[in-house]
């Protein structure tokens, strides 16, 4: 008969040796950086006429608001007592209406210091006065993350490479990455560089680049009404405690969003839809996954995969 199958036990020394790799690494950590891009000029927030980090997840609750929670949960995992995040946007995008400081989160809203850099240039640009040895974690803002930072970063943290970085096999592009500032040397100081496809390949010839594997998405990326709709249902779900099928498709619907300042008829129905301070809905309008405007108006229509802007 075979002989059954042990389980192996980790040695003491090897845990040890880890939990001090992850402590350093927190200690040499400078800043969280949010890369906003463009945030005001997708075609989300060009026809919303908002940041996408402005946009509410509920009545009185923004997409930042959401980074803002897993920021304060992971600065307190780490015991930080000012954990600075840098959010980077466009030169020539206006800023989020966002609130500076609040606990643990010290925020700071920055341009790309040069036009036309590329992600991996401007990366290269922000961590400059940065030790080689130092860290930095990199996020893209435009996203709600499905799973707690804290529980992200620790799993980068645990790789020890000088990038390590998420990738999600249902092509859903990675959200976040921790990355060694050294190996952004490399990066040349002029010109425009990707990061995925020019830096990444070449960084990885001359130092470790660890990649994570995940079936399905750690984060869901928002660029436009379909992104911003399917987001919000996930959001949802988790709230309700179902996310391990938070990106299950049906034909319920979950929510509802109507900010302050707009008007809807109570004969009017909202299937994942929102409705933003000023938009109104009139009549026995019925929407589905729709957003109005702040200068939007429906009298008594029924709109499908809609943006409002103007009178329906």
């Amino acid at each position: 008969m075979a002989q059954a199958l042990q389980p192996r036990l980790v040695s003491p020394r090897i845990i040890h040796r880890a939990f001090a790799a992850e402590k350093e690494v927190i200690k040499r950590l400078q800043a969280v950086i949010l890369l906003g891009g463009s945030l005001s000029r997708n075609s989300l927030s060009t026809a919303t006429g908002r940041s996408i980090l402005d946009l509410p997840v509920a009545s009185d609750r923004c997409i930042f608001d959401c980074w803002r929670d897993q920021l304060e949960r992971f600065a307190s995992s780490y015991s930080i007592d000012s954990l600075t995040t840098r959010l980077i946007i466009d030169r020539r995008a206006s800023e989020p209406q966002l609130s500076r400081s609040e606990g643990a989160v010290n925020l700071s809203v920055e341009h790309d210091p040069q036009t036309y850099r590329g992600t991996a240039g401007i990366l290269r640009d922000v961590s400059i006065d940065y030790d080689d040895d130092d860290y930095i974690v990199v996020a893209s803002a435009a996203q709600i993350l499905l799973e707690p930072m804290d529980k992200l970063v620790r799993e980068l943290v645990s790789k020890a490479s000088d990038i390590s970085l998420i990738v999600h096999d249902d092509g859903t592009p990675c959200g976040l990455m921790l990355i060694r500032c050294g190996c952004l040397r490399e990066i040349p100081a002029i010109g425009y560089i990707d990061l995925k496809e020019q830096a990444l390949p070449e960084i990885a010839k001359l130092y470790g680049v660890h990649v994570i594997r995940r079936c399905r998405a750690s984060g869901l990326p928002i660029r436009a009404r379909e992104d911003y709709i399917k987001a919000l249902r996930a959001y949802r779900r988790l709230l309700a405690g179902n996310g391990d099928h938070c990106l299950e498709e049906d034909c319920h619907p979950l929510f509802k969003i109507v900010e302050d300042g707009a008007f809807v008829n109570p004969a009017s129905r909202l299937h994942d839809s929102v409705v933003l301070s000023s938009g109104r809905v009139e009549g026995e309008s019925v929407l589905f996954r729709s957003i109005v405007g702040q200068r939007g108006v429906v009298r008594h229509k029924t709109l499908v995969d809609r943006i409002i802007t103007g009178i329906e």
